[in-house]
């Protein structure tokens, strides 16, 4: 059976109820079989607006392509041990697909003409400046009435009405009129190509915007970066936390591993036992009781990354291949009678099969006997 069945997103254990439409979907769920059965083959399907979307059946990760916004998506499971299948258990929680506010201002960014700045998020007159600052909100000629005589600067010739007209005029010092100075009482200041209100000379991007510092100094802006204060570190496609340069699968959040270790068969890799993901280690202590993990190696077989574990419990030891999902692929070890695996009591489902297979051999075996006895 299953339990707990939720949709999650990277970095989150917890039920979510909304998401952004750029965030990969997670669904998650805990798996109980009463006679100790490993679980194979369970039926996974993704619903978007109470229909389900066949398209996705059996993915653990719903790709951000899959989402948009205004949509409410949920998953159910159907369990199975590869024998039997338990009940439809669907997810506690629906989550809707949103819009992000990037400068938190209360309105999401495809509706804020000004998604990074606070401040700002319509512009009714289209000349790049927020009507919340604009003298002029309604005319796109002027932005600005610096003497407050209800006549914008442009077409005041005499801004600031100390009777100097402006052609003339450098508040600042700064060697440029005040007529054309953006910044008119900054000396280090006087052009803002992008009208983001930084200017020229302190902004790192002059001609975006959008952007105006680059912490990190890796040539995107902070706004844009997922890592601001990381220079190796600028994007996060799937979200997991883990920088696309150094994820060793960037487009998988359940999959961070770094550095490059091949896609051949064969291939293998010392890993840190800190590293391993917590499926894979909760289906290796599920399936040796009491072990304990004391080496892993990373390899690939038929293209699928294999997390090869060496696990101990008195004395004996298990080797076990396991997918990045919790799946348990393949395990060899030596018998332990003190310390039974997980299912050896009742039997697992598979051992089961053939041990029925086993006694019809036999009894067919011993009926012929009988009978030709008999016969005689």
């Amino acid at each position: 059976m299953a339990s707990n069945v939720a949709v999650i997103i990277a970095g989150s254990t917890t039920p979510v109820i909304t998401a952004y439409y750029d965030l990969v979907l997670i669904c998650t769920y805990d798996y109980h079989d009463y006679d100790g059965d490993l679980e194979f083959g369970s039926i996974i399907r993704w619903s978007r607006n109470n229909t389900t979307v066949t398209e996705f059946d059996g993915y653990r990760v719903l790709p951000f392509f899959a989402t948009s916004i205004g949509e409410s998506w949920t998953v159910s499971i159907i369990p199975s041990d590869g024998i039997e299948y338990g009940d439809l258990v669907s997810s506690t929680n629906s989550v809707r697909i949103v819009d992000r506010d990037s400068d938190n201002d209360g309105h999401i960014d495809s509706l804020d003409a000004f998604p990074y700045n606070s401040t700002e998020w319509s512009d009714s007159d289209g000349d790049g400046v927020g009507d919340n600052s604009d003298h002029f909100p309604h005319d796109p000629s002027e932005f600005r009435d610096s003497d407050g005589d209800g006549l914008g600067d442009i077409a005041d010739t005499d801004d600031d009405n100390d009777g100097i007209e402006d052609d003339e005029d450098d508040s600042d010092g700064d060697g440029v009129t005040d007529s054309i100075d953006v910044f008119p009482e900054n000396p280090d200041e006087w052009s803002d190509t992008d009208m983001d209100g930084v200017g020229d000379n302190s902004d790192a991007f002059p001609t975006d915007r959008n952007e105006s510092t680059d912490s990190d100094g890796d040539g995107v802006g902070d706004n844009s970066d997922d890592f601001p204060m990381d220079i190796g570190e600028f994007s996060d496609s799937d979200g997991d936390g883990v920088g696309d340069n150094s994820d060793y699968d960037p487009n998988d959040p359940l999959i961070s591993i770094e550095g490059d270790l091949g896609r051949e068969d064969g291939i293998s890799e010392a890993l840190s036992l800190e590293n391993i993901p917590p499926r894979v280690v909760e289906t290796a202590l599920a399936e040796v009781q009491d072990g304990v993990i004391t080496q892993v190696e990373l390899g690939y077989e038929d293209d699928v990354l294999i997390y090869e574990l060496l696990v101990v419990r008195d004395g004996a030891e298990f080797e076990l291949e396991i997918s990045a999902d919790g799946s348990l692929i393949e395990m060899e070890y030596e018998e332990d009678e003190d310390y039974p695996i997980a299912g050896d009591e009742v039997g697992n489902g598979h051992s089961r099969v053939v041990s029925i297979i086993v006694a019809i051999v036999i009894l067919v075996v011993l009926g012929k006997s009988l009978s030709g006895t008999w016969g005689d």
